[in-house]
C-alpha cells in the first residue's frame, strides 16, 4: 500500500518541530555558558516554520501565530535584557556601596525584562504546536511548557525579589541578610533545574511530533 505524499506544508512543520527541539535543547544543556541566545534563535526559527506549515491546518493556524507572537516578542526582550546587563568587572575593584547598589540596580533591571521575555517565550513554545501534534509529542510539549513557566516563576520569586532586598540593604547601609543571599541561591539552582527539565521534555515532544502530525484538514486533537 502506497504511502500518502507529503505534502509542503506538512514539511513545512516537520522541519520547524525539529528545528524547534533542537533550540530548545541546546537552550536546556548550554544554554548557562552563553548559548540561550542561540537556542532561543534556532527555536524562534522553528516556530515560524511551524506556522507557515499550518495553512493546511485553518483550525491550528490562530494557536500557532500567537505561539509565534509570544516567542517572538520573549526573544526581542531577552536580547534588551542581554544588552542591559551591566559588566562585572568593575566589582573586582573595591567598589564602594554606591557604586555596588548601582550595580545591582541594572542586574535587577535585567532580570526583570529576561523575567518577562522568559515567560512569553515560554508560553509561546508552549502553543505553537499544540494543535498540530497529538499523543505523547503534545503531553511532552505541554509538560515541558509548564515546567518553564514554572522555572521562570521562581527565579522571580526567589531571585528578583530577594535581589531587590539586597539593593535596599545597601541603599540604607545596613548588611544584606543571609535569607536574601540564601533565596537568591536556591531561586537560581531550583530555576535552573526547572528550566533544564521543561526544555529537554519539550525538546524532545517537539523532535517526536515529527511523527505524531494531526492530518491536515482534522479536527485538532
Amino acid at each position: 500500500m502506497m504511502m500518502p505524499m507529503e505534502t509542503p506544508d506538512t514539511g513545512r512543520i516537520k522541519t520547524g518541530l525539529l528545528l524547534g527541539g533542537i533550540g530548545l535543547l541546546i537552550s536546556a544543556f548550554i544554554g548557562f555558558v552563553g548559548f540561550g541566545f542561540v537556542g532561543s534563535l534556532i527555536t524562534l526559527i522553528g516556530v515560524v516554520l511551524i506556522f507557515l506549515g499550518t495553512k493546511s491546518y485553518a483550525s491550528a493556524r490562530g494557536m500557532a501565530g500567537a505561539g509565534l507572537g509570544l516567542v517572538l516578542i520573549g526573544f526581542v526582550l531577552q536580547i534588551v535584557a542581554w544588552t542591559l546587563l551591566p559588566t562585572a568587572l568593575g566589582l573586582f575593584t573595591s567598589p564602594t556601596a554606591a557604586q555596588l547598589e548601582a550595580y545591582l540596580k541594572a542586574w535587577a533591571t535585567s532580570l526583570l525584562v529576561s523575567f518577562i521575555g522568559g515567560l512569553l517565550l515560554w508560553v509561546g513554545v508552549l502553543l505553537a504546536p499544540l494543535k498540530v501534534v497529538t499523543g505523547s509529542s503534545k503531553g511532552l510539549v505541554i509538560a515541558g511548557g509548564i515546567l518553564g513557566i514554572l522555572a521562570v516563576l521562581v527565579v522571580f520569586s526567589m531571585v528578583y525579589l530577594a535581589a531587590n532586598a539586597l539593593i535596599a540593604a545597601i541603599g540604607g547601609g545596613t548588611v544584606p541578610t543571609v535569607e536574601a543571599i540564601i533565596s537568591i541561591a536556591f531561586g537560581i539552582i531550583l530555576g535552573g533545574l526547572a528550566g533544564l527539565i521543561g526544555g529537554i521534555l519539550a525538546g524532545v515532544g517537539y523532535i517526536i511530533g515529527r511523527g505524531k502530525l494531526v492530518p491536515a484538514g482534522a479536527p485538532p486533537m
